[in-house]
């Protein structure tokens, strides 16, 4: 592993899954020292060849900073129109492709 050796490398060499993300990086601790020190740790591991997938059924308590170091994210089935606005707000796309997404995201169905 490139972390242990100290060696940065833009291969992937490590995954590190992270389910029920936002009780590690939740939103109303998004400033406190050990949230900070934790997503720190994330970006810089990237250097190192670990790769992070991290899953959340809400977003609504999902740090925003943790949410915008993610390169990728995936939306799907939204039972609460408060994740999918919150998710469209974290995406940053407009009312009308939200209302879109709204019809369109059936079972089976993802938004990346």
């Amino acid at each position: 592993m490139s972390i242990a050796s100290g060696k940065r490398t833009s291969k992937l060499e490590t995954l590190v899954i992270i389910d029920e993300a936002q009780n590690l990086f939740r939103r109303q601790s998004e400033l406190s020292d050990a949230t900070y020190t934790l997503g720190r740790l994330i970006a810089l591991a990237r250097e190192y060849g670990c790769g992070i997938v991290a899953g959340v059924q809400s977003c609504r308590d999902l740090s925003y900073s943790f949410a915008s170091n993610c390169a990728h994210k995936i939306g799907t089935g939204f039972v609460d129109y408060r994740d999918l606005d919150e998710f469209c707000h974290i995406i940053g796309i407009a009312r009308d492709q939200r209302d879109f997404l709204a019809g369109w995201l059936k079972p089976g169905r993802a938004a990346v």
